[in-house]
């Protein structure tokens, strides 16, 4: 009789060396929770709230009072099909819905299961051990480790149980009888087993009487490192989707706050502190960039209510010091609920934003693109224009002498091209405007806040950090298995296997790319490509700057200079080729490292242009970036349109005859520039 019970008519499959589990098309696989607290949109902040259909289905009142309270543990979520343990499935690039099979578990651990029931839990080593357990559902025998040596990984791990999928039943009569399942295993397992500690056990679920019993629960807990609460209704069934039943309770920010004002405690806290001069601290008078004022009393700990007052106590808390603070949603009057001390801040100030000069500018522009960046990776409709416009904003802003006002930014726009004929900057109703409005009179952007602290966008801004992973490969990557960091992603095999070769070159290198070259090394760069054919390193290096972001060399010449070229490169004694982005007839991107001890590896872009546009070439490469708007500009003043395959239409009266850089001479003076040496273009 077959023991694998969930999911149902599951299909098990062999894919090289691993093994799958086929879930069901259509679901999650799993049982998957939402969030407790909004995180976008004019709700953000602010708590879920059921509909009333919902609500009467699994006659359950809103999120809190009546529902089930439990740690959410960072472990590794484990399915037990009754017969196998599995991952948590997710799609593959046909769009299956599959899980892998953990490669290796200890017969001892497996025997400790129960034949044709399902459980649904973590596998799970302590708080704070997420990188410990990882990596167990990929463990097998090799050369390197024995059956014995991942056994004895495996003697540190519970599975920690928080469902049972195959139990149809509501939440409270499944666990009641999952209770009594595991109590008959753990005592089988005492009598067959000796000392060795049973390592399943079912999670404590706590009955939240009221708002205030499930913020202290929450408090305690993640004060001992849990990573938060997962909240279950009492009453719901389990299901393979996203359920409105299962809500993850975690810190929804935190944020800075100036300290106004001590203020004394009650109760148990009304007497004195350690000096007899000063009360005990109940909590903390404090205000916001945006001028909210609130308290904090929450996260002070005995000590530091007893010493906060005194400057040689290494937690004092000075008046006019900046402090951190956690809390769970806003109030519709924008004031923290539930905040929770976590420090003084020292490397940053409130009136946080206000710049000393009162040019207001550049925090106005990063706002503006942390909103635009959000809305790019939205992919929402219109959203092309939305960032254009974003983009044509920041751009005005820029070049803009400066930004103290409404009007200041008003005037900005109407420069750039904008009419805003109607507009008043006393009363703005143009969006751009009334953000700069908030702005300028609270020193943030509400907007831009939760756009940088959207998840989604915290996931494309981290995985586009890999190179060749642009904004819609990360947005996939974050929609259809969940990956919001580099390491999650060289977690999860199923979202790996989706890379394309250079993809999976710029995450495995990806750490060594992110530092800068500095200009000593690039020397080095410069001559060792040299050695192989004569060229001209570009971009920032002969712009002469101190540093640069990878190595841009061009070559110039026909068809077989760049395979040419490569192949030299691939048997240099002085560069150590590691791998190609792409290759062509004109161009070959890829990593190398020199051939030094301590070496990193950089990003090499080698290019080939032809003897007439070589110098248009250069000149585009060399950048920066503004001077080559400028250059387009003037081209454009006198009716050619410039790239760095030359001008159109194609003046006869310009002759190109070389070197590249003489041709690069003639180009600025012809199209009204003149000449500027690379140092100088800013």
């Amino acid at each position: 009789m077959p023991t694998r019970v969930f999911p149902e008519n599951a299909q098990l499959v062999q894919e090289n060396s691993k093994q799958y589990i086929i879930f069901p098309k259509g679901g999650t696989g799993v049982m998957l929770a939402d969030k407790l607290y909004h995180t976008t949109g004019d709700k953000a902040g602010q708590r879920v709230k059921l509909t009333e259909k919902l609500l009467n289905q699994f006659s359950c009142t809103q999120p809190g009072q009546g529902w089930y309270a439990s740690e959410k543990f960072d472990g590794l979520r484990g399915i037990w099909t009754g017969q196998e343990l599995v991952a948590r499935p997710s799609k593959d690039k046909d769009g299956n819905m599959k899980g892998k099979v953990f490669t290796e578990v200890p017969s001892w651990f497996k025997d400790a299961l129960p034949r044709g029931v399902s459980l649904d839990g973590e596998i799970w080593m302590g708080r704070g051990k997420f990188q410990q357990v990882a990596g167990l559902s990929n463990l097998k025998v090799s050369k390197k480790q024995t059956a014995d040596d991942i056994s004895k990984l495996w003697k540190n791990v519970k599975f920690m149980i928080f469902d049972c999928p195959s139990d149809t039943g509501p939440f409270r009569e499944r666990m009641q009888r999952l209770t009594t399942l595991v109590d008959g295993l753990r005592s089988q397992w005492q009598s067959n087993n000796g000392d060795l500690e049973f390592p399943v056990e079912i999670i404590s679920n706590y009955l939240v009487k009221d708002d205030d019993f499930l913020m202290k629960l929450y408090h305690k807990l993640t004060e001992a490192g849990a990573e938060g609460l997962m909240l279950r209704g009492p009453n719901n069934l389990y299901e393979t989707k996203r359920s409105k039943m299962l809500l993850k309770m975690k810190v929804q920010d935190d944020a800075e706050a100036v300290v106004l004002e001590y203020l004394p405690g009650t109760g148990k806290y009304n007497r004195t502190s350690s000096s007899s001069s000063y009360f005990m601290l109940g909590a903390l008078k404090c205000k916001m960039a945006n001028g909210v004022e609130f308290n904090i009393g929450t996260g002070l700990t005995d000590e530091i209510r007893l010493n906060y007052w005194d400057e040689e106590y290494s937690h004092h808390i000075p008046i006019g010091g900046t402090v951190n603070f956690s809390y769970m949603e806003l109030t519709d009057e924008g004031i923290p609920r539930h905040p929770a001390y976590r420090g003084v801040r020292t490397d940053v100030t409130i009136n946080p934003s206000v710049p000393d000069d009162g040019d207001y500018s550049e925090l106005i522009n990063t706002c503006l693109r942390d909103i635009s960046d959000s809305v790019r990776s939205s992919r929402e409709s219109n959203y092309a224009f939305k960032v254009a416009k974003y983009n044509k904003a920041i751009a005005a802003f820029k070049n803009a002498e400066r930004i103290s006002s409404v009007a200041d930014a008003l005037q900005a726009l109407r420069d750039s091209g904008e009419k805003l004929e109607k507009e008043n900057p006393e009363k703005p109703t143009s969006s751009i405007l009334k953000k700069v409005e908030e702005i300028i009179k609270t020193g943030a952007c509400a907007e831009a806040n939760r756009a940088r602290n959207n998840p989604r966008n915290k996931a494309v801004r981290e995985l586009t950090k890999i190179q060749q992973v642009g904004e819609a490969k990360a947005v996939k990557l974050y929609e259809e298995f969940s990956i919001q960091t580099p390491e999650e992603l060289l977690e999860n095999q199923l979202a790996f296997a989706t890379l394309t070769d250079a993809q999976k070159l710029g995450l495995q290198f990806l750490r060594d790319l992110s530092h800068k070259i500095p200009r000593s090394e690039m020397d080095q760069w410069n001559a060792a490509l040299g050695e192989i054919a004569t060229g001209v390193m570009t971009g920032s290096y002969r712009r002469n700057k101190c540093e640069s972001g990878d190595v841009d060399y061009m070559l110039c010449g026909g068809d077989k200079v760049i395979s040419t070229f490569v192949a030299k490169l691939e048997k240099s004694e002085k560069v150590e080729v590691l791998g190609a982005f792409c290759k062509g007839e004109a161009q070959w991107q890829g990593v190398a490292k020199l051939r030094k001890r301590g070496s990193l590896a950089r990003h090499v872009d080698i290019f080939c242009y032809p003897k007439e546009t070589i110098g248009y070439a250069i000149l585009h490469a060399t950048g920066s970036g503004n001077f080559n708007i400028s250059c387009r500009q003037r081209a454009i003043d006198k009716g050619y349109s410039l790239s760095q395959y030359g001008l159109t239409p194609k003046p006869k009266e310009l002759k190109l005859r070389g070197p590249p850089e003489e041709d690069e001479r003639k180009i600025l003076e012809f199209i009204g520039v003149g000449y500027v040496e690379p140092q100088d273009r800013v």
